[in-house]
């Protein structure tokens, strides 16, 4: 069997760009420094490391199943490989690729919004108020609380680092520094050691 043919054919979620092998390539050196440079890789490096490894591990599984003769469940495993693959590349902040590659359409959105989230520039807002009033149920006190919110921490070959992913009350999404609220409320909850600490409490 010729392999070129073989690789030349390959289903259109295992084909990959020389810019996305550049990007990758980048990727790894970085999760290689990771790996020999320290006793203990931190969280945004292992996190690279897993991608990287999962992704080798996948598309090695898919390559099989794409030259293999058909057999009963194979599509259903490509499926499930297919998102695993999605994941991996999310992990080393491939979210576009991670949106065209998920099998299921809800995750594909979510990662394709995040793609978008990471490549708007950070200082680009929705236009929403950063406070809105609420009162508190408990004292009947009109309160101030945030209309952002972080969603989760995502990789962002953009800035090189783990960003917050930032999401408006309105719907709108970014990936940027936490607002001074936030970043107050955070650092707060990171050195509670019981409840969850309040947007009353931030606002004081």
């Amino acid at each position: 069997m010729d392999l070129r043919n073989v690789l030349k054919n390959l289903p259109p979620f295992l084909q990959v760009t020389e810019e996305q092998i550049a990007i990758s390539r980048q990727i790894q050196e970085r999760a290689k420094q990771a790996m020999y440079g320290r006793v203990k890789a931190n969280q945004e490096e292992a996190r690279l490391i897993r991608g990287i490894t999962t992704e080798r591990f996948v598309r090695a599984q898919l390559e099989i199943l794409a030259v293999h003769p058909a057999r009963k469940g194979k599509a259903e495993l490509i499926r499930r490989h297919q998102a695993r693959l999605a994941d991996a590349y999310a992990d080393q902040g491939r979210y576009a690729e991670a949106a065209k590659t998920h099998p299921v359409k809800k995750r594909a959105r979510e990662y394709a919004a995040i793609q978008k989230a990471i490549d708007r520039p950070d200082d680009e807002s929705c236009g929403c108020p950063e406070l809105k009033e609420v009162k508190d149920p408990a004292t009947g006190a009109t309160l101030q609380i945030p209309q952002q919110n972080k969603i989760e921490d995502v990789f962002s070959p953009k800035h090189g680092r783990m960003m917050p992913l930032v999401r408006c009350s309105c719907g709108d999404l970014n990936a940027k520094a936490l607002p001074l609220v936030l970043a107050r409320r955070e650092a707060l909850n990171a050195t509670a050691h019981t409840l969850p600490v309040r947007d009353a409490d931030v606002m004081k």
